[in-house]
């Protein structure tokens, strides 16, 4: 039985090595012709400068490869890599125009001993787009804190407009450039350069657009703060009495130079004329604000709930005094 096994063994390993010995004899010695197909073989767009003559751009992310039908030798061809292949598309050649165009492939360098069959049907497509500018403002993003008991005041931007330039597919998207600015707990003014981000109206980068300048100068003016109380500049008259008035916010917050915050004590309302309020309810009321002081995180006015003593309650406190 082991004999056997022996014997079909032998038998199969010598089929083996007489078929491989046949393969190399054809491979090596008769060397057929044959055919196959480089895939993904890469093409180099040349004078892609004269698009600017024609006021376009080409637009990003495109793949410029082909897939060739070769023929040669089996040793040859079946060895060969995209590598081994120069294409070129020349735009010079060509009218160009806006949208999707079809350009010939020209065959620069190949392995030898191989023949690209049907050349002249090679041809890659490229999108180009019309180039465009456009001003857009800048618009400051802000993050973080200064130091408690100052306030960061609005920031000045120069230049405050800046251009954006490109495709028109994307330069249309932009709305406005952002520059971000990081608080770390400051308390001194701020002066800095900071590079731009071109955004849509949602706040979201748009790519494949330039910015000019790429950077703006920022400067944020840095005040000290402080509390003080809200009070009411009611205008009596005699037929009305308040019996009581709450004010919200009943205290704000100022920002301004020390020296100048140092003498401020309490804001006032602008003028109320409790003769043109009927009833009870609530109203509101402007701050007077003085020059070189500003409100922090506040509207200029606030609410006053105003309640007015009525006949019973007048007769009753007139009653307590006699």
């Amino acid at each position: 039985m082991d004999k056997g096994r022996k014997k079909d063994f032998l038998i199969k390993f010598c089929c083996f090595i007489a078929a491989f010995g046949l393969w190399l004899y054809i491979y090596n010695i008769e060397n057929p012709i044959k055919t196959t197909i480089v895939k993904n073989v890469g093409v180099s767009i040349t004078n892609k400068d004269v698009l600017s003559q024609y006021n376009l751009v080409e637009l990003p992310n495109q793949d410029y490869s082909v897939n060739l039908t070769v023929k040669g030798a089996t040793s040859k061809i079946y060895s060969l890599k995209p590598s081994q292949f120069k294409l070129e598309a020349d735009l010079s050649t060509y009218a160009l125009k806006k949208g999707k165009m079809q350009i010939p492939v020209i065959i620069k360098e190949s392995p030898e001993d191989v023949t690209i069959i049907n050349p002249e049907t090679l041809w890659v497509e490229i999108e180009i787009d019309k180039y465009t500018q456009k001003n857009v403002p800048v618009k400051s993003v802000v993050k973080g804190k200064v130091k408690e008991g100052y306030n960061a005041l609005e920031p000045l931007i120069s230049p405050n407009t800046v251009v954006v330039g490109g495709p028109s597919k994307y330069v249309s998207l932009v709305d406005h450039a952002n520059v971000s600015i990081n608080f770390n707990n400051d308390e001194n003014n701020i002066e800095n350069t900071y590079t731009l981000i071109p955004v849509d109206s949602s706040g979201k980068e748009v790519d494949h657009v330039k910015v000019e300048p790429k950077e703006v100068s920022v400067k944020i003016p840095l005040d000290k703060t402080k509390y003080v109380p809200v009070e009411a500049n009611l205008k009596s008259t005699g037929d009305k009495t308040v019996s009581s008035l709450t004010i919200i916010p009943d205290n704000v917050a100022i920002s301004g130079e020390p020296e100048v915050l140092k003498k401020i004590t309490k804001l006032t309302t602008e003028e109320i004329d409790l003769s043109r309020i009927s009833k009870d309810g609530i109203v509101e009321a402007k701050l007077k604000v003085p020059d070189n002081i500003k409100l922090v995180d506040v509207e200029e006015k606030v609410k006053i709930k105003v309640t007015f003593e009525t006949a019973m309650q007048k007769n009753i406190s007139g009653y307590k005094n006699f």
